[in-house]
């Protein structure tokens, strides 16, 4: 899945969250693109695998299980 597919797929979700896309890169993670406005809530990760990581701000539960199955894809 390219980038922008991405986007697009979790584009319906932004209305009500902040979300953020980053490369792992060793101990940090280099900012690939946000989508939504940001609240100032907690951070927290609704997804992850070896090299790429996706953040949300105060994503509840049931969004977070069909934000992962984007992935699952």
């Amino acid at each position: 899945m390219n980038i922008e597919m991405l986007k697009d797929k979790l584009s319906s979700y932004t209305q009500k969250y902040n979300l953020t896309f980053a490369k792992k890169i060793s101990k940090r993670k280099e900012f690939l693109f946000s989508l939504g406005e940001s609240k100032f809530l907690p951070k927290e990760v609704l997804w992850e695998s070896e090299n790429f990581v996706l953040i949300g701000e105060g994503v509840e539960e049931k969004d977070k299980i069909e934000i992962s199955k984007i992935f699952d894809l």
